[in-house]
C-alpha cells in the first residue's frame, strides 16, 4: 500500500513539470489558424492566370482562387495585375511586379 502511495505522490509531483514541458495541439484548431508567437509571413504575389472555371493566382507558391486562405489572409478578388486580400477584417492589395526589359551589354 505504501509503494502505491509513494507512485501515486510521485506522480502528482511530477506531472505538472512535465506538461508544461509539452506543448499540446488543439485538434479543433482551425488549419489556417495563425498564433500571435507565430512570426509574421510576408505575402508575395507570383502570378495571376485566367482559368476556364475563373482567375487563379499564385501567392507565397500556392495556386488561389477566391475565398481561399493563405497564412491567415483570405482572397476577395483577383484581377488582372493584382489581387485584393483581407487580414483582421482590413484588406489589402498585392500588385505583380512590372516586367523588366533588360538591355543586352556591347
Amino acid at each position: 500500500m505504501c509503494k502505491v502511495f509513494c507512485a501515486v505522490l510521485c506522480m502528482l509531483i511530477v506531472s505538472p513539470a512535465w506538461c508544461d514541458s509539452i506543448r499540446f495541439e488543439d485538434p479543433t484548431r482551425p488549419l489556417e489558424y495563425r498564433d500571435a508567437e507565430q512570426k509574421k509571413v510576408k505575402l508575395t504575389l507570383q502570378a495571376i492566370f485566367n482559368k476556364p472555371e475563373g482567375k487563379k493566382a499564385i501567392i507565397n507558391g500556392r495556386l488561389l482562387k477566391n475565398g481561399d486562405l493563405v497564412h491567415g489572409a483570405r482572397v476577395v478578388e483577383i484581377h488582372d495585375k493584382y489581387v485584393i486580400y483581407e487580414w483582421n477584417g482590413r484588406q489589402g492589395r498585392l500588385t505583380l511586379r512590372d516586367s523588366i526589359k533588360l538591355s543586352e551589354s556591347k
